[in-house]
């Protein structure tokens, strides 16, 4: 069953739409449709239920099997319980989890709160202003577009503030990164691109970064940057940071040091300056 979902992932003017195909189901179950309404959803089964809700604050509980879940138009609470689920929301701020198992869930429009739960799970805050937590095991956070809080908690999760598709990835966001417990990658590059930085030299890049909690190299943590791009890393400004630590800029003018040129990549609160610098890379 190929479903369009729109909008799913958004570029940066609103106007992309993304199509699905949902998630085959290995035991088939039933396809369940709410009303224009609020509606309670909670009467899935054991196999694989496709559940699709529509206008109103709703509420659905899938169950055990592998479920895929479409939110609607209000703010509603996914549950994706048992089983390797799918569950999306559209417009509103929605409340999406995923609990047990591996489930890839999405945000989409809205200020948007998602939690993998157990299980190795794949979060997209989507659009807005999103807060994204992994929870246990070995987690894919992706804030997406917006000014995200991505939270990693327990296991080796890998977390991405900006939208790496994105032609200018983080731009106009400040993004906050908590790692948790376990070996962390903290993704600030890609390959072809450094997030958070529009290459315009007059720009220091103050008014998008992200805000990196939690690096610990004695735990394993990384960082992922550009393998041909120099940085520059100096002391906070607490007047300007709100916080004492370090601050990561793309050595934007090749000088070795900090000019207006430089732009703004990451800042690390209450981190001394051996943390970073003696982090383990991945160059990408």
């Amino acid at each position: 069953m190929e479903t369009e979902i729109c909008p799913v992932h958004l570029s940066e003017d609103g106007e992309d739409c993304l199509f699905f195909i949902l998630p085959p189901q290995e035991d088939p179950g039933d396809d369940i449709f709410g009303t224009e309404g609020v509606d309670v959803i909670n009467f899935a089964s054991n196999f694989d239920d496709r559940i699709f809700v529509f206008g109103g604050d709703d509420t659905v509980f899938g169950f055990n099997g592998r479920d895929a879940i479409v939110g609607g138009a209000g703010d509603d609470e996914l549950n994706g319980n048992e089983g390797d689920d799918f569950v999306t929301g559209n417009e509103g701020n929605d409340v999406v989890n995923g609990n047990l198992d591996n489930d890839l869930l999405f945000g989409n429009q809205g200020e948007d709160t998602l939690s993998g739960g157990q299980g190795n799970d794949t979060l997209w805050g989507g659009k807005d202003a999103d807060q994204l937590f992994g929870n246990k095991a070995d987690d894919l956070l992706f804030g997406d577009i917006g000014s995200d809080l991505v939270s990693g908690d327990q296991g080796a999760d890998t977390l991405y503030g900006a939208a790496p598709s994105s032609s200018l990835p983080g731009l106009g966001e400040i993004d906050v990164l908590v790692g948790g417990i376990d070996t962390d990658t903290f993704v600030l590059a890609d390959a072809g691109v450094s997030f958070y930085d529009n290459g315009d030299p007059t720009d220091s890049g103050l008014d998008d970064y992200a805000i990196v909690f939690d690096f610990n190299p004695l735990e394993g943590d990384k960082l992922q940057l550009r393998f041909d791009v120099d940085y520059i890393l100096t002391s906070t400004d607490p007047a300007v940071f709100g916080f004492s630590g370090l601050a990561l800029w793309t050595d934007s003018d090749g000088t070795g040091s900090l000019t207006q040129a430089d732009e703004l990549v990451a800042a690390f609160p209450d981190t001394a300056p051996e943390a970073v610098i003696g982090a383990a890379l991945i160059l990408v």
